[in-house]
Parts: C-alpha cells; structure tokens; sequence
C-alpha cells in the first residue's frame, strides 16, 4: 500500500526485487502537461508543452522520457522555449535502442537548482522497430 498516485509492478522481478526511492523538492505535482504523439518507434520525436505554466522567475525546464518499470532515464533534454507568461514547449526524440514498453514524459520548472514545479507523468508508448 502506498499513498495515491503511486505505481506498484508485482512480480517483476525475481528474488529480493527492487526499490527505487525518491523525493522532489518544492511544490510536487502541481503541473499539467501534454504530448504528441503518445506512442512511437525509436526515432520518434515527441511534443511537449506545459498546460500549466511554471511559477514566475523559472529560468529553465528539464523534461525526460523514463521507463516506468525501472525508474531508468531514457532521455532527458533541458532545452526548451519558455515564453515571457512562463508557458513553454520542447521536443525529445526516443534514442535508438529503446526497448518496447510502457514509459512516460515528466518534466519540472527550476530556477538556478531549485526546482519550482514538478509535472504529472504523461503515459508513453514504446514501440518495437518493424
């Protein structure tokens, strides 16, 4: 049992299994995002952009593509457009290698280390080259 929003994977692993804990500093999922496309092939570039703006005096915004059974980054890009509403938008493109399964989008707003502003997990699809 845990608290909402937590994602348990039963029987994943084999023996003594696996724990990943982590904690975020500031204000935690407070944000709303959207992609496009919500699943693809390795190559695939994906849009993101914030529904939620970041707080006022963010000055960057880090995104990433993870894999949800794991907690491992796939990719992660801190480049992105952050207009003077704090509204943005980037791109990640899923690597090459990447194996089919269930991953997500996230990102957060910071201002010089400290992070402002954590945005919800967005469900992704990997998919396997035909």
């Amino acid at each position: 049992f845990g608290p909402s929003g937590v994602v348990f994977h039963s029987g994943v692993r084999a023996g003594n299994g696996k724990i990943i804990v982590s904690y975020l500093t500031g204000t935690v999922r407070s944000g709303t995002l959207s992609i496009t496309p919500s699943s693809g092939f390795p190559g695939t570039v994906i849009d993101v952009f914030s529904q939620t703006p970041c707080p006022a005096g963010t000055n960057g915004v880090a995104m990433s593509l993870d894999d949800i059974l794991t907690g491992r980054v796939i990719v992660t890009n801190a480049k992105t457009f952050l207009d003077a509403a704090e509204n943005w938008a980037g791109t990640l493109t899923v690597p090459q290698g990447t194996p089919a399964g269930g991953d997500g989008v996230t990102a957060a707003c910071a201002s010089h280390g400290l992070q402002l502003q954590d945005y919800a997990f967005v469900p992704f699809q990997a998919m396997a080259p035909s």
